[in-house]
């Protein structure tokens, strides 16, 4: 099994490639191994394929036919994460900063404790983005701008100035130091990649 998908792999090779059809037998043999020692099935309805800049646009549709699969979407999302991270990281995961926004926004018109924000913030807004900080090391400047937005969402009240009283950096302090135990998204998002590397290094 291993001799048949290092001989696929060598043949998809750039200076071996006979051409779209040699490629797409290439990758399907790939496929087919792959079905037949995991005994999984391939649901090519939820399969995509993704091609450099540099593949024209003629190869590019003959192996997407020849493999029965559809080309994948430039911004195309997986389990709603990005599957293709492009240089400006901020503006890919701006999503992650709009769906914040959206919650707190509604908060706002309500009458909330500051108990009731509390429980918010920790429950619902700062488990938003968990899930993308386990795969990808977020940009500080957007961790930063949504911990200003958690910020001026804790300091809000209606009818009443929204001053800060206390830094962030001291909301995140434990509550036996005088702090309410928010999270610092950037040691966060740092433990999370690091739980993930623990994971592959042990396993």
């Amino acid at each position: 099994m291993e001799a048949e998908v290092t001989r696929a792999l060598s043949q998809m090779a750039a200076f071996k490639s006979p051409g779209p059809d040699g490629d797409s037998r290439a990758i399907q043999t790939v496929l087919d191994t792959y079905r037949w020692a995991s005994g999984q099935e391939i649901n090519l309805l939820k399969s995509s394929v993704s091609f450099s800049r540099n593949t024209p646009g003629q190869t590019r549709t003959q192996l997407a036919v020849a493999l029965n699969i559809r080309m994948e979407n430039r911004m195309e999302l997986y389990l709603g994460l990005p599957s293709k991270v492009a240089r400006s990281k901020r503006d890919l995961f701006a999503t992650i900063k709009d769906r914040i926004w959206a919650r707190i926004s509604g908060w706002n018109e309500k009458f909330l404790s500051q108990a009731g924000k509390e429980i918010l913030i920790k429950s619902v807004i700062q488990s938003i983005p968990s899930y993308a900080m386990g795969c990808f090391k977020l940009p500080t400047t957007l961790l930063s701008e949504i911990q200003g937005m958690i910020a001026r969402f804790w300091w809000h009240n209606r009818g009443s100035s929204k001053i800060h009283w206390l830094s962030y950096q001291w909301l995140c302090e434990s509550k036996l130091q005088g702090g309410l135990g928010f999270q610092q998204l950037r040691c966060f998002n740092q433990a999370m990649l690091a739980k993930q590397l623990w994971w592959i290094c042990t396993a």
